[in-house]
């Protein structure tokens, strides 16, 4: 439970970055960027740039594991679906992805790049929790701190009888 006013501080600044030592046991780093704000002209280049440069402050403190994975997701990706000139929207969204690739990937060999919507607007043609199976697995899986994945998603309808979240897990 990281306030948002922590992440202010890490937007361009290594320094900040440095004592952020949370990042570097991270299995995980994942960074939203709001696919609506991207499509709005006055907001698209600060919602880049804000985005970006947490992420870039982070890199340069040494701050992430070499080994993190890294994922960068697209969020109410519903939104810009239904935009009119949702071409130009995503030739953006696009030119995004390449600065990450080109910056990173050097280093960071673990990088994904996913579109969701969480709950998308009953006008969209995307369906409740599009893109979250393709994430979410990830997340409770892959860890690239250890050798090998010791639990495995068990999304079986009996393991969601049981109260307990974690059960739904189990050793492999």
């Amino acid at each position: 439970d990281i306030s948002g006013e922590q992440f202010n501080l890490l937007k361009n600044n290594t320094d900040e970055c440095k004592k952020f030592v949370i990042a570097k046991r991270a299995d995980h780093f994942v960074l939203f960027l709001d696919a609506e704000l991207l499509s709005i002209p006055s907001q698209k280049h600060k919602t880049k740039t804000d985005s970006l440069g947490i992420l870039r402050s982070l890199i340069d403190a040494n701050a992430l594991h070499p080994n993190t994975h890294i994922q960068i997701v697209f969020s109410r990706w519903d939104l810009l679906e239904k935009k009119e000139d949702k071409e130009n929207h995503l030739k953006f969204i696009t030119s995004i992805k390449d600065e990450i690739i080109k910056k990173i990937s050097p280093t960071y060999k673990n990088i994904g790049f996913f579109e969701i919507a969480s709950r998308p607007e009953a006008a969209s043609d995307l369906t409740f929790g599009y893109g979250i199976d393709k994430i979410f697995p990830i997340w409770v899986t892959e860890s690239p701190l250890t050798l090998k994945n010791d639990f495995k998603l068990d999304l079986s309808p009996d393991s969601f009888i049981t109260k307990r979240e974690f059960s739904k897990y189990k050793a492999i």
